[in-house]
């Protein structure tokens, strides 16, 4: 497929590698200490791509760890939720219950062929990552579960079984990836005098950051992609 996967070590980096066209963060189980999240910043704020997918860690008892990704993520607009997304209208059978289907899409570059050619995704144990409202950044809902779907908060009760949707948890249609697309700081600076008009057309256009977020890091295993 004409792409190039490298490892790299962010703590104790400089910078990301030049030659990086996307960072890829997938399933993190511990957090990420502030010089980390330094550079993933830096990155991403003068134009740089991110896949992340950040699967639900939890110590003992249910306690959700905190990868600092949560707060970097909701500098751009992205709300991601220390929870676990449930929906009853689309299980899988024999899997248990953070175990389902998405077949309702946003409308974004990522999820439009999956629409066209009603490819449902799965995903095992997945937390809600939702759009919260952004100045900076355009966020869009990608993978939705159904009206009955929720997010349950309670983890303590989740792990002992038996839960039920109550007042506390997210309600449905509940988002569970989004894309993010952010101008770059000063881009816009007003509208070109006519004498400049030519020259800003031959310009090339700035970059762009550009992020998918999603709340499960399973649906890109091979074990849960099946051809058709």
């Amino acid at each position: 497929d004409n792409v190039e996967v490298r490892e790299w070590a962010s703590l104790g980096a400089d910078d990301v590698p030049e030659d990086a066209d996307v960072v890829v963060v997938a399933g993190p189980q511990s957090n990420f200490v502030e010089p980390e999240l330094d550079l993933l910043r830096d990155f991403v704020f003068r134009g740089g791509r991110m896949l992340i997918l950040l699967d639900p860690v939890f110590l003992e008892g249910g306690t959700p760890v905190d990868t600092g990704l949560e707060t970097f993520l909701g500098e751009l607009g992205v709300d991601v939720g220390f929870d676990v997304v449930l929906d009853p209208d689309n299980p899988i059978p024999f899997f248990g219950p953070e175990s389902l289907f998405v077949t309702s899409f946003g409308d974004t570059p990522v999820t439009r062929p999956l629409r066209e050619g009603d490819f449902p995704v799965i995903v095992s144990l997945s937390r809600s990552v939702s759009a919260a409202g952004s100045a900076d950044a355009t966020v869009t809902e990608m993978l939705l579960t159904s009206p009955r779907g929720w997010a349950e908060r309670d983890l303590e009760a989740l792990f002992a079984g038996g839960v039920e949707r109550d007042d506390a948890d997210l309600a449905g249609p509940v988002s569970l990836g989004v894309t993010v697309e952010r101008e770059m700081a000063g881009e816009s600076g007003g509208e070109a005098e006519p004498e400049d008009v030519d020259e800003a057309k031959d310009a090339a256009a700035p970059p762009k950051a550009r992020l998918v977020i999603v709340g499960d890091s399973d649906l890109a295993a091979n074990r849960l992609v099946q051809g058709n």
